[in-house]
């Protein structure tokens, strides 16, 4: 709506919140306090997003070790600063670090920027990850990413192919079962050489 620019009025300018910056021209009506915008002046679309990224260790695992992350906003490594407790850190070289219990937020992001997050491979010191919303587009307000390690070795889930160890008993067994066949063998054989004899 458009205001009357009367000796009553009072020209302003509105910011919708200090966490956009969407703000609008117009006039302050001193007869009901009402603000009538008369023009955009800056901002357009939708608000910018917060990224929450959290750390989850289970199993009996350490909760002081740092776990490095990285976070790519478009195909791009992200190397601005975030924030763990209120305290701002710097991605130095693209890296997060986290350990257990914490979230890192990174703020401000573009509405609709496509996002991906990483984190360096522990499976050697029987760290096994699992993830929600490792990747996707930023929503406005605040998207959510958790990340979950166990600590040793998982359990077996009926599926050979996910567990390597699992191929080991698997060929012990077999190796187990064809020795016993040989000896078997062997034995009818040698039994049957003796029967030949008599």
């Amino acid at each position: 709506a458009f205001g009357r620019n009367s000796a009553q009025d009072i020209k302003v300018e509105l910011t919708l919140s200090k966490d956009t910056d969407i703000k609008y021209a117009g006039l302050l009506t001193k007869i009901n306090w009402r603000f009538m915008a008369t023009e955009r002046t800056s901002g357009g679309g939708r608000d910018d997003g917060n990224l929450y990224l959290t750390k989850t260790v289970t199993g009996g695992g350490s909760k002081s070790k740092q776990f490095e992350f990285r976070l790519y906003l478009d195909g791009d490594r992200y190397t601005g600063d975030y924030y763990i407790d209120g305290v701002r850190f710097t991605a130095e070289k693209g890296v997060i670090w986290l350990k257990d219990g914490e979230t890192a937020s990174i703020r401000k992001i573009d509405y609709d920027t496509d996002y991906e997050v990483e984190e360096e491979d522990y499976t050697s010191v029987g760290y096994h990850t699992s993830w929600e919303n490792r990747t996707g587009e930023i929503d406005s307000g605040a998207t959510y990413v958790n990340c979950t390690n166990r600590y040793g070795k998982l359990p077996f889930t009926g599926d050979w192919s996910e567990d390597p160890t699992a191929y080991l008993i698997l060929g012990g067994i077999l190796a187990v079962v064809a020795s016993a066949c040989v000896v078997l063998l062997l034995r009818k054989k040698k039994k049957s050489a003796l029967d030949d004899s008599k």
